[in-house]
Parts: C-alpha cells; sequence; structure tokens
C-alpha cells in the first residue's frame, strides 16, 4: 500500500512527491545523488511555506555511511560527497532552523 500524501503535498511536483516518498520509505538509493539536495530543500522549504515555521531535522546514524566508505577504501569521494551535501542543504538552507546529527 502507498503512503498517503499529506493534504499539502498537492502543490509539489509528481517527482518531488514520489522521490519524497522514497525518501520517507527508506528507498533512498533510488533516488539520483543530484537530486538528493534538491529533495532536501524542497521539503523543508514546504515545510516552512506549509507551517510558517522553519524546521529542526534529525539526522541519525550520520557516521554510518562515512565508516563503511573507510571499511571499502572510498573514505574520500564520501567525505567530499558529504561535506557538499551538508555544505549545501544544512548550512545555506535559509528554510532550515538547524539540524542535528546523531
Amino acid at each position: 500500500m502507498a503512503p498517503q500524501e499529506p493534504e499539502g503535498f498537492a502543490s509539489l511536483s509528481r517527482e518531488v512527491v514520489s522521490e519524497a516518498n522514497r525518501w520517507v520509505s527508506r528507498d533512498w538509493a533510488l533516488t539520483s545523488i543530484r537530486r538528493r539536495p534538491v529533495i532536501f530543500l524542497t521539503l523543508t522549504e514546504y515545510l516552512y511555506q506549509q507551517y510558517q515555521s522553519r524546521p529542526i531535522v534529525l539526522i541519525d546514524e550520520y557516521d554510518t555511511p562515512i565508516q563503511c566508505a573507510y571499511d571499502h577504501g572510498f573514505y574520500e569521494r564520501a567525505i567530499s560527497y558529504f561535506r557538499t551535501w551538508f555544505n549545501n542543504t544544512l548550512k545555506s538552507n535559509e528554510f532550515l532552523n538547524f539540524a542535528v546529527p546523531t
């Protein structure tokens, strides 16, 4: 059974909703690497517009993919990706209150 979309999702494009549903359903691997920051930015903007409050994001186990990259020999590539991702989606995101990596 597909997840129910909140009422306000009607204002978002089908592509954004589809990718957001994959993200929520933990099927993140199906979302293009280039689209991931865009989806995150779009969702935080949507939450801000919908609730007139900048969201707080908790990022659970952010270090797991970094440890996996280290164990499998592509640590530098992973660090480069996460540095860019965190900078573009967290530090410069005007719709985000703050994020907490746990």
